[in-house]
């Protein structure tokens, strides 16, 4: 299990916070910090909010870190099923959330309050190597075993990119990729 991070301003505030399937701590100077009990298994900061989703896939959000969460959408998930929450474009380039699972990618329709399954599927990984999903010019990234699949918004595409698109990494290197992926 990859402890879920986060850190970005929400108002005037710049916080850090660490959450588990127990709750979350929060932080603005590194020095105090406080805890909420809300359950936090991943999360990110956007639309000048907290947002996070539980061990049962239940999305919240709250403006005041440590209380006032209130409960959205629900994302499937399978039974022991990882979730990775994180913030890149929609169709447009314009910032929406979107929640990495064992199912595949969903992106949150907040006027609708939903997931919507995008192009891609369920992928053959392991945790922890799928918790690495980065955005990048547009695109959204995902670590697959030692490869990395390419998502784009725009034209709801995919394709496999990197390293391991012939005939695999040689052994020596296959840490390193591993490691670049997930960081």
């Amino acid at each position: 299990y990859c402890p879920a991070i986060s850190n970005g301003r929400i108002g005037s505030a710049q916080y850090v916070i660490f959450g588990n399937s127990t709750g979350y701590d929060y932080s603005t100077d590194g020095a105090s910090w406080a805890a909420s009990t809300k359950n936090a298994y991943s999360l990110c900061i956007w639309d000048n909010r907290l947002w996070g989703i539980d061990t049962g896939g239940q999305l919240w959000y709250t403006f005041t870190v440590g209380s006032g969460e209130v409960n959205q959408a629900v994302v499937p998930l399978v039974a022991n099923d990882k979730c990775y929450l994180f913030v890149g474009p929609d169709a447009a380039g314009e910032p929406i959330l979107y929640c990495y699972t064992d199912l595949g990618l969903f992106a949150y329709d907040a006027g609708n309050d939903r997931f919507i399954k995008t192009a891609i599927g369920a992928l053959d990984y392991d945790w922890p190597y799928g918790v690495g999903c980065r955005v990048w010019n547009g695109k959204i990234y995902i670590a697959q075993r030692t490869a990395v699949l390419e998502y784009d918004p725009s034209s709801g595409t995919a394709r496999l990119v990197g390293p391991d698109r012939r005939d695999g990494i040689p052994t020596a290197y296959l840490t390193w990729v591993v490691s670049m992926c997930v960081t």
